[in-house]
């Protein structure tokens, strides 16, 4: 028991210093985190000098360690029940004369712990160390007890009056959450050695009380907009059952073995580790993942009737009269929604250029009154500005959308819209916004059901935008040949500017030499400091290969902040792929990921040509290569990306198999190593005077010869 006590409170040591440092050096911006910063160096110390009891339990300073344990105590309390007056950050809190008369009893008491012996009059060691209680411990008692109420009943007053109704049900889980660990204090630390005189099991109830409440508040302070208490105790629980799947059998076939060779027979090692190797093999092939499918059964639920949906989507195509698919658009995409999820009511708008606003379309459910939405009202001015799902919750949670808050939510509560849906063309233009209801159930929309919204999202602004973008080609009267149709597309998806970011010079060519689809690539910023890059090969198959690169391009520019590595971007891009109605067509591809504050360039090849780096102080090239299958191949492929951090003098390029169909007279292919003796020689040259050089010397190679495939390529230098 002595050495699980050390090893539980050097745990509960280390784990406060890691909450200290997140809340400090990383949240520190905000009252909340600055509060609970306080709270974790107080917990610090507190367990500082509670190991320091354990240790040196005949030191002649015990009273005083055993005195600083009480008052930190008293402290934590009061520094919590403060912390949770002004959790959340985002609504109505406690007023400062408030805070300010609650300070009271607490400060006074923890002074009076520390220096007199009015509360802890003396301290013994047997087997534990015991407290000897004041003549006005009682008062200590009424401190401690205040606070504990005040912390509950807060907690539980603001799980009935927050406005934001989403987050009630965060707080009340946050809320049973920390009264596990305050529980655990009030029987080891108070009851248990106060009442029943028994000392043995309050060095270790401390601590463990410490790791749960840091455990949860850690979440708690982290970001308020994707907080998820239950999928979070959910995750937790998967993980400790996993480790005493793995820990229980692994100690009794180790137990077992000591207990047969200390009866003096013989036991190989071999066949010990065997053993535990084959229990392990099974527990992560068998075990393992029903673990992790019991603990996610409601997005997987979630996940099965998504995929169920989108099935119906590609169905839509094969209908041909324009009413009838209209029809059957509306059916499948929105009314769906009911049975799928729950959502008692929905309704679409789509933009009118005429009435300059997204006039009301389809609906189902109750009568939404909203008809039209002004292309400058709140809602496209919130969609245009966030660029994402926005549920009510996220108007309060997310600062950076305090300016719409008020008037978006009086709108939104006007019409009973709880979450708003937009749909973007493939010019990022806002087409179509749809406005969903509540739930059946009646109960807020949760987290797994928002993130497989934006799945739904991602596939109903590409169905849609596809569809209004092929009923667009065909009022120009662009389908009258194939050609043109493949031209249009490609018009319109091929950037003329990539976008840059602080760190990162770049520059692109494109060469259309194909009619029948060829390549595609893109670049878009997710933060001020982070860019991602596409370059794809979508085969020339005609329109279906342009209609592929649209799709491309629609959901690469679907992605968010929250897409920040390239496996993400494969993944999601993979997954519209091979869902869509053109999931027999494929797309080799390669994506990159730039962030240049660290030099980062996270890449994944999806049977695409390599990334080459140029280190121009070590004057070499490096590929860069993943193993992967093309997009639309293989739905659940995993892609992994890797890392590399790069030099301060770093050119790289990506570039298409254009290059290698291009060739001379003599019959010779262009070669990547000509590209690679262009950038050494020009090693200090602009990403812009470079792609110059190298379409130069491919122009004087092939002397105006046909290339018959489409020709693109980007260089970048990091500065």
């Amino acid at each position: 028991m002595f050495y699980l006590k050390i090893t539980v409170t050097v745990i509960a040591i280390i784990y406060t210093l890691y909450v200290l440092g997140i809340n400090v050096f990383t949240r520190f911006k905000f009252a909340v985190n600055r509060v609970y910063s306080l709270v974790a160096l107080a917990t610090l110390g507190m367990l500082i000098s509670l190991l320091l009891q354990l240790v040196f339990p005949n030191s002649d300073d015990l009273i005083l360690y055993v005195r600083i344990y009480f008052a930190l105590i008293i402290l934590i309390n009061q520094l919590f029940f403060h912390y949770t007056q002004i959790f959340p950050r985002w609504e109505k809190q406690t007023p400062a004369w408030g805070i300010f008369l609650s300070v009271l009893p607490g400060l006074p008491v923890a002074g009076i712990t520390l220096v007199t012996d009015y509360v802890v009059s003396g301290v013994t060691y047997g087997e534990v160390v015991a407290f000897q209680y004041g003549e006005y411990f009682y008062v200590y008692l009424m401190a401690f007890g205040f606070y504990i109420l005040g912390t509950f009943l807060n907690i539980l007053w603001k799980t009935r009056v927050l406005e934001n109704e989403s987050f009630r049900y965060q707080l009340f889980y946050k809320f049973m959450g920390n009264h596990v660990g305050a529980l655990c204090i009030v029987v080891t630390f108070l009851l248990m050695p106060y009442v029943f005189n028994n000392f043995q099991y309050h060095a270790l109830g401390i601590p463990v009380a410490a790791i749960i409440l840091n455990v949860i508040n850690l979440y708690a302070t982290s970001d308020e907009r994707i907080i998820d208490f239950k999928g979070y105790y959910l995750l937790i629980g998967a993980w400790a059952l996993t480790i005493i799947f793995l820990l229980v059998p692994a100690y009794m076939i180790l137990e077992a073995a000591s207990m047969i060779s200390g009866r003096g027979e013989s036991l190989p090692s071999l066949g010990v580790a065997l053993a535990v190797f084959a229990y392990f093999f099974i527990f992560f092939r068998v075990i393992h993942p029903r673990i992790i499918s019991f603990f996610r059964r409601d997005y997987i639920r979630l996940e099965r009737n998504f995929n169920m949906l989108i099935q119906e989507f590609s169905q839509i195509s094969e209908i041909s009269e324009e009413q009838s698919y209209w029809d059957a658009f509306f059916t499948v995409t929105i009314d769906r929604l009911c049975d799928t999820f729950g959502i008692e009511s929905a309704a679409l708008y789509l933009y009118n250029e005429d009435a300059r606003g997204y006039i009301f379309s389809h609906s189902y459910g109750e009568s939404f009154t909203l008809r039209k939405i002004g292309e400058g009202d709140i809602l496209p001015e919130l969609l245009t500005h966030r660029r994402k799902i926005i549920d009510r919750s996220i108007l309060y949670t997310d600062s950076g959308l305090l300016e719409y808050r008020s008037s978006a939510l009086d709108l939104m509560r006007q019409n009973g819209i709880h979450v708003l849906i937009p749909c973007y063309n493939q010019e990022n233009d806002l087409v179509a916004i749809l406005c969903l209801g509540h739930l059946i159930s009646g109960k807020p929309y949760s987290y797994n059901l928002l993130s497989v919204l934006d799945l739904y999202r991602i596939q109903l602004g590409n169905t849609l935008s596809n569809a209004l973008q092929i009923e667009s080609v065909k009022t120009e009267q662009v389908d009258v040949h194939d050609r043109m149709v493949v031209r249009a597309i490609k018009k319109r998806i091929i950037p003329t500017v990539l976008p840059r970011i602080r760190g990162v010079r770049i520059s692109s060519f494109y060469m259309d030499n194909s009619s029948y689809g060829g390549d595609y690539y893109d670049a878009v910023e997710l933060s001020p400091d982070m860019m991602a890059l596409i370059m794809a090969d979508t085969t020339d198959a005609g329109v279906e290969s342009s209609l592929l690169g649209l799709q491309l391009y629609s959901a690469f520019h679907s992605i968010s902040a929250g897409y920040d590595s390239p496996e993400k971007i494969l993944h999601m891009m993979n997954w519209v792929v091979s869902t869509s109605q053109y999931s027999e067509m494929y797309a080799n591809a390669n994506c990159i990921v730039f962030h240049a504050p660290t030099r980062e360039i996270k890449y994944v090849n999806a049977a695409f040509s390599p990334l080459i780096l140029f280190d121009g102080q070590k004057d070499n090239y490096i590929e860069l290569d993943t193993k992967g299958v093309p997009l639309g191949i293989e739905r659940d492929f995993i892609y992994e990306s890797r890392t590399y951090k790069a030099g301060s003098s770093t050119i790289g390029f990506l570039f298409s198999n254009g290059f290698n169909t291009a060739t001379n007279a003599e019959g010779m292919s262009y070669s990547v190593g000509r590209i690679k003796d262009i950038i050494r020689i020009n090693k200090e040259e602009s990403p812009a005077i470079l792609v110059r050089k190298i379409v130069s010397d491919l122009r004087n190679f092939v002397d105006e010869r046909p290339i018959p495939e489409d020709v693109s390529l980007v260089v970048f230098r990091l500065d």
